[in-house]
């Protein structure tokens, strides 16, 4: 488990198989600066927190719990299982 809510960021992005260029298009940033958000060097501007609980499919709050990785976990192995 993940105790840094950065780093959920970052889990969150590979679960979904997007990588730190595509997330920062979608969401009008650079690389770097996902990158950042990623390492932990800045947290996001709570502007892109909204935008990041659409794209992962979450709220807010579980961008910093890991209870949102755990459920996204178990949907990722539901849909492998049916497909």
């Amino acid at each position: 488990m993940v105790d840094n809510p950065v780093l959920r960021i970052r889990e969150l992005r590979r679960m979904r198989g997007m990588t730190q260029t595509q997330l920062a298009k979608e969401l009008h940033y650079t690389h770097c600066s996902v990158c950042n958000w990623e390492c932990g060097g800045i947290i996001p501007p709570t502007t892109v927190l909204p935008k990041l609980a659409r794209i992962f499919g979450c709220t807010i709050d579980e961008l910093f719990r890991p209870e949102v990785i755990e459920r996204e976990e178990k949907r990722q192995r539901a849909h492998e299982r049916t497909a």
